[in-house]
C-alpha cells in the first residue's frame, strides 16, 4: 500500500512529539535535578544508571507484550491511546519540585523518572513497531521512516535552538510585566 505524504508526515509527527520531551530531558534533566532541585551529582548519576537498567529490562518485555496483545483497534494503537495522557502527566510530575527533605526529594526523583520511563516505553515501543503494519511495502516503510527521522531532527532543533530563545524572550516579557505592576 502506498502512503500519502500527509500520512508519512503524520507518522513522523508522532516521533517529533516524543522527541521534544526526550531531547529536553537529555539536555536539561541533570541540570534540573542538581541545580534546581538540589540533588547531588553523584545521586543523579546513580539515578540515571538505575533507570537505564530498568529500561533495559522493560523495553524487550514491552515488545513481547505488544506483539501478543491483539484488540479490535489493532496491536499497537491502543497503547498510544491509553498512555498519551499518562505520558504528559508523568513528564509534568518529573519537573515539579515539591519542597521535601533530601531523601524524600531523591525518592521523588526516582519515582517520577521511573514512571516517566515506563510510560515512555509503553508509547514508543508500539509506535516504532507500527511501521510494520502501516504498509507491507518495504520502500514505503523506508520512506515513512525517513519522514520520521526528519521530524526528529526538527524536534531537536526546536528544543536546542528555539526553546532557549523563547525562554530568554519570555523572561524579558515577564520581567517587564512584573516591573509594570511593581512586583519585581
Amino acid at each position: 500500500m502506498k502512503l500519502s505524504i500527509v500520512e508519512k508526515i503524520g507518522f513522523g509527527a508522532g516521533d517529533m512529539a516524543i522527541n521534544v520531551v526526550i531531547i529536553a530531558m537529555q539536555l536539561l534533566l541533570a541540570y534540573f535535578y542538581t541545580d534546581i532541585y538540589g540533588l547531588s551529582a553523584a545521586d543523579v548519576g546513580v539515578l540515571f544508571v538505575v533507570v537505564r537498567m530498568i529500561d533495559a529490562i522493560i523495553d524487550p518485555a514491552m515488545g513481547v507484550l505488544t506483539d501478543k496483545l491483539n484488540t479490535r483497534w489493532g496491536r499497537y494503537r491502543p497503547w498510544l491511546l491509553w498512555f498519551a495522557i499518562p505520558f504528559g502527566f508523568a513528564v509534568y510530575l518529573m519537573f515539579i519540585t515539591p519542597d521535601m527533605a533530601y531523601m524524600a526529594k531523591l525518592a521523588w526523583a526516582y519515582g517520577t523518572y521511573i514512571l516517566m520511563t515506563l510510560v515512555y516505553t509503553a508509547i514508543t515501543i508500539p509506535y516504532i513497531s507500527m511501521i510494520g503494519v502501516i504498509t507491507s511495502d518495504p520502500v514505503e516503510r523506508l520512506s515513512a521512516n525517513g519522514y520520521r527521522f526528519v521530524m526528529t531532527k526538527i524536534a531537536a532543533f526546536l528544543v536546542t535552538i528555539v526553546v532557549p530563545m523563547l525562554a530568554v524572550w519570555l523572561g524579558r516579557v515577564i520581567r517587564l510585566w512584573a516591573i509594570s505592576f511593581r512586583w519585581a
